[in-house]
């Protein structure tokens, strides 16, 4: 693999992979001169952008990567479908990534996703996708069903990413919400919120702290968290429900267990993020190639005077070199 800088968020979609299942039936991604489009919605982005190989190296040698973690977007998780149907796309998108990364084995590694629906078929894959070398972990929603980390799936999908020695991405996925359908809300304060509150689940269940080394990161600068964790401690100590299934103050175990991207938009607060996280579990982060991203982050994680070298090391450590 090139040495230099790795981006650990960045997302492919194969080109054969463009009709999504749901309970109903299919969400087709359709190209509108030359946007990708889901229904009626402009993801303002160029489609080949999403898998073609000479665009996405182009862009990386643009911005200074070696390496790119190449995962799929969350509108692919799939997870209303029947177990069958989504197990069958998933397998597709995660094949088809891992076609993309075997034609550029020193620039690109696979994160695959999971058919949720179904926690065993959701196992295999990931027990089938931890013998491929190119992969090297899975990425999540925050919540399936309603619930977190505190319960399965996502749970078992922990323990099991331990035992294979593999990492743990979690997306958040624009859920609605109220307030949230103006403005592009549902992107700009759902997701980060959406992220707290997994991160909060991670910490407060007590799951992080029992899987000891577990490699779990979250993405867009672990959204609010790191701003709200004094509140977090402050009921951890005030009230027993909090601290019920978590033996150390929530800060604390953020800093040793939780990891997270560099994609805050901001050098102050990618600044704070450093002070709180501590900078051995921070790694760059794009959000390729999505209108949201940082085009550049190893110029913004610059801009913020984050050590580029140390950030690097710790992407392979998650990474599980």
């Amino acid at each position: 693999m090139r040495s230099g800088p790795i981006d650990i968020h960045a997302h492919a979609l194969p080109g054969n992979c463009l009709s999504i299942p749901t309970a109903e039936g299919e969400l087709v991604l359709t190209e509108v001169n030359g946007e990708l489009h889901l229904g009626n919605l402009s993801l303002s982005i160029r489609t080949d952008t999403m898998h073609r190989l000479d665009l996405i190296l182009e862009d990386m040698d643009r911005h200074r990567l070696a390496v790119r973690a190449m995962s799929p977007p969350p509108f692919t998780f799939s997870l209303d479908a029947p177990g069958d149907r989504a197990a069958d796309y998933i397998a597709r998108v995660n094949d088809g990534i891992l076609a993309l990364c075997d034609q550029a084995p020193d620039r690109l590694r696979g994160l695959g996703s999971l058919p949720l629906s179904d926690l065993d078929a959701a196992v295999a894959e990931m027990r089938r996708l931890s013998e491929r070398e190119m992969f090297r972990g899975f990425t999540v929603p925050p919540l399936v069903g309603g619930v977190s980390f505190e319960k399965d799936p996502l749970r078992r999908v922990l323990r099991e990413a331990r035992h294979l020695n593999m990492c743990v991405i979690v997306h958040p996925m624009q859920l609605p919400g109220p307030g949230l359908d103006h403005h592009y809300l549902i992107n700009l304060l759902g997701n980060p919120t959406e992220t707290a509150a997994a991160i909060g689940a991670a910490i407060l269940s007590g799951i992080v702290s029992e899987l000891d080394g577990v490699r779990l990161a979250f993405l867009h600068g672990a959204g609010c968290a790191p701003y709200i964790l004094g509140r977090w401690d402050h009921g951890w100590g005030a009230r027993p429900d909090v601290s019920a299934d978590c033996s150390e103050r929530p800060s604390e175990v953020f800093r040793r267990c939780i990891w997270s991207d560099t994609l805050t938009h901001s050098p102050v607060a990618a600044r704070f993020l450093a002070s709180v996280s501590g900078a051995g579990h921070l790694m760059l982060g794009s959000d390729y190639p999505f209108d949201m991203a940082a085009k550049d982050p190893v110029s913004a994680a610059e801009a913020a005077r984050l050590d580029i070298e140390e950030l690097t090391r710790n992407a392979l450590r998650f990474l599980g070199y």
